[in-house]
């Protein structure tokens, strides 16, 4: 173990300690203040309807300034697909915590767009060689050449391959939708690419850009305060090319997490349609959900901040057998976790109705 696992090791300054300390701190009061919002997610008793309202396709926003960011950049993609002809393609580059679902945010984006659009999704930790990315461009331009409009995601665009971030290989088709198969220099035709990367920006969670004790904000404020947060990494200049990635996105993105901080939303009704979205994702036949399964799933999300985990249990739960998705078919092992519990005696058999 060592300095980045919390633990001071020999050479180690004194205001590296004092840093290392100061961020123990910091985190365990995080903690503390996630597991009030935690508590905060029991339903009230009864039934009742629960209006989900998309952005677009099925991506639900509670928060009223992300959602206006979200209409606009849903303009700004219809807007540019219109055009049949494009001398370059349109580039976004997407900020969020791990987890929080970036791509499905994509996915629902293409699916609102139409059927012009054709999704693809790439991993460039997976890519071996360089070579890779020219396959991504290539697979672009026969899309595009079809009539169709390419809609790529690229994640963990900060990855290296040989040795060097893959995404300094971007930068020109970026700039001029031109690239290199050998040493034919080939013409992309209209795309939109989506980047995101876990290391390539700074993660916009409330610690990192409102401190340990953060006060009440809204969604433009805190996306200005997290660029502001960004500007100061980009000037230690630890990765080289990144001004010019970020400079030649057309669009940035901070998807923000789905906290009380942010008074301009609602987290705790954010989390329970959250819950209610995976759950028809995987069961589309179901209109019911019961409270109690969407507190379980609510509260699993909100101590891990992660929407993932929250599919990965309503993927392992059982099909229901009706309409109606119960506390009981979710995974035994999620039941056992909350068994016993006086909320889930209190909330009974009430369901969340979800509009058509």
């Amino acid at each position: 173990m060592g300095a980045a696992d919390g633990v001071p090791v020999a050479g180690t300054t004194t205001a590296e300690i004092l840093s290392l300390l100061l961020a123990r701190k910091n985190a365990k009061t995080e903690v503390v203040r996630r597991l009030a919002l935690v508590d905060s997610l029991l339903p009230d008793g009864g039934n009742e309807t629960l209006a989900l309202d998309p952005v677009f396709g099925t991506f639900v926003t509670f928060n009223a300034g992300f959602r206006s960011e979200l209409q606009e950049l849903k303009a700004a993609v219809e807007a540019y697909a219109q055009k049949r002809r494009q001398p370059r393609p349109l580039n976004v580059l997407l900020a969020a915590a791990p987890g929080t679902g970036k791509s499905f945010l994509v996915k629902q984006l293409v699916f609102a767009i139409g059927p012009r659009a054709v999704f693809e999704e790439f991993y460039i930790s997976s890519f071996r060689t360089r070579d890779d990315l020219t396959g991504v461009f290539q697979l672009a331009q026969s899309i595009s050449l079809e009539g169709r409009l390419p809609i790529i995601f690229l994640d963990e665009v900060d990855s290296e391959v040989e040795n060097r971030p893959l995404f300094t290989d971007l930068l020109a088709p970026m700039w001029d939708g031109r690239f290199f198969k050998g040493s034919e220099r080939r013409t992309l035709g209209p795309a939109i690419f989506f980047f995101a990367g876990s290391d390539l920006l700074p993660a916009p969670t409330i610690l990192a850009v409102l401190g340990s004790s953060p006060t009440p904000t809204n969604y433009p404020e805190f996306a200005g305060r997290w660029q502001e947060v960004v500007k100061k990494e980009l000037l230690k200049g630890k990765v080289s090319k990144l001004r010019d990635f970020i400079d030649r996105s057309d669009l940035l993105l901070c998807v923000p997490p789905v906290d009380p901080v942010l008074a301009d939303g609602d987290a705790k009704r954010e989390y329970w349609a959250l819950a209610c979205t995976i759950v028809r994702k995987y069961h589309e036949s179901v209109r019911n959900v019961e409270k109690t399964a969407v507190w379980a799933l609510a509260r699993i999300m909100a101590e891990t901040e992660s929407r993932r985990v929250g599919e990965s249990v309503v993927f392992m739960s059982r099909m229901p057998p009706g309409k109606t998705f119960r506390f009981t078919d979710l995974p035994a092992r999620t039941q056992n976790r909350f068994r016993g519990n006086r909320a889930l005696e209190r909330l009974g058999t009430a369901c969340f109705k979800l509009a058509p």
